[in-house]
């Protein structure tokens, strides 16, 4: 497992910087190591390699209003701040420039790379990239596109889209499909017909100040992640099988109420109270006019992880960071 380490210290640094401080950062730092760079500010940042077929993609706002002063390390190599660490989607940020850098230091195709804003404000920056005929020419030639932005350690989601191959070779090295609302990867699907999926980033309680962000997690999914680039370079995933959306509405509400659980039952834990899972217990969280009992069934095995989760992350501080330089 990872521990923490030089390396890791640097990539702490992310989340002490404003997505535009962040996002000029890497610019100046991606524009010298791409051939190719189409960046429209406040939007979106592409850097484009025709030499691979993986595409990138992770978003630099977070939903904080604050920025962290001090990083807190706690047990199992997770991390939070006072403020809401921003780990959704710093922790992608931190995926994409490791996976750049082993790319590079191993000698094999570097994938190409998307940068967004708004993701949080619904995909303002993708949608803004999806409007570009020639940036989607681009794309369309592409393989798949990967983003870090899940809660968690085994997730992918690829949301109403399906390609039987993509899943088994996802399945295969330990990940569980789940159900997602939206992020990047959803607009970049739709405007090119090319597969998406969406990584766990080894995070939790995203939008609230409890957020954990777990290294040990993260780096064990950037792992899995560095052994299938070569089999997602040979292999373009096409959607095979758009899934019909009966009740968008339903399907939303269910999400939120299965990530609100979620931070409920970690709060719990982290406050010392003890929980045990229950339908009473799921069912008083949850709208009575989709209480079917395949999604109390689906929320109740949802909660057993989460619920394990929580008792193993309680926040004992072992160490602080303060801001240094970025890069």
């Amino acid at each position: 497992m990872h521990k923490s380490n030089e390396k890791n210290k640097k990539y702490l640094q992310y989340y002490f910087h404003s997505s535009e401080s962040l996002g000029s950062t890497l610019k100046a730092f991606f524009q010298v190591n791409y051939e190719a760079s189409y960046i429209k500010e406040g939007f979106y940042q592409f850097y484009h390699n025709p030499g691979s077929q993986v595409v990138l993609v992770a978003h630099l706002d977070t939903i904080h209003q604050e920025l962290p002063t001090k990083i807190f390390q706690g047990a199992g190599n997770t991390f939070s701040a006072k403020e809401g660490i921003g780990a959704d989607d710093r922790n992608g940020v931190i995926a994409t420039v490791e996976l750049f850098r082993r790319s590079v230091d191993s000698g094999k195709p570097v994938p190409s790379i998307i940068f967004t804003y708004g993701e949080e404000l619904g995909g303002i920056g993708v949608r803004k990239l999806a409007e570009d005929r020639e940036l989607v020419g681009l794309l369309k030639q592409k393989h798949l596109f990967i983003e870090f932005d899940r809660r968690g350690a085994h997730d992918f989601v690829t949301y109403n889209n399906k390609n039987k191959e993509l899943y088994q070779v996802l399945t295969d090295v330990g990940f569980k499909e789940a159900r997602g609302s939206y992020t990047d990867i959803v607009t970049l699907a739709d405007a090119t017909g090319v597969m998406g999926v969406n990584i766990s980033a080894g995070y939790y309680n995203a939008h609230t100040k409890q957020e954990l962000s777990n290294f040990d997690e993260l780096f064990f999914n950037i792992d899995r992640i560095e052994t299938l680039l070569p089999v997602f370079e040979h292999n373009q995933y096409f959607i095979e099988e758009p899934v019909a959306d009966i009740d968008s509405t339903a399907d939303l509400v269910r999400i939120a109420y299965a990530e609100a659980f979620e931070n409920y039952i970690t709060m719990q834990s982290m406050h010392g109270i003890e929980h045990s899972i229950s339908i009473e217990a799921i069912t008083g969280l949850y709208p009575d006019y989709i209480d079917e009992y395949e999604e109390i069934e689906y929320l109740l095995e949802y909660a057993k992880d989460v619920d394990v989760l929580a008792v193993n992350k309680q926040p004992i501080i072992e160490h602080e960071y303060e801001q240094m330089e970025l890069i």
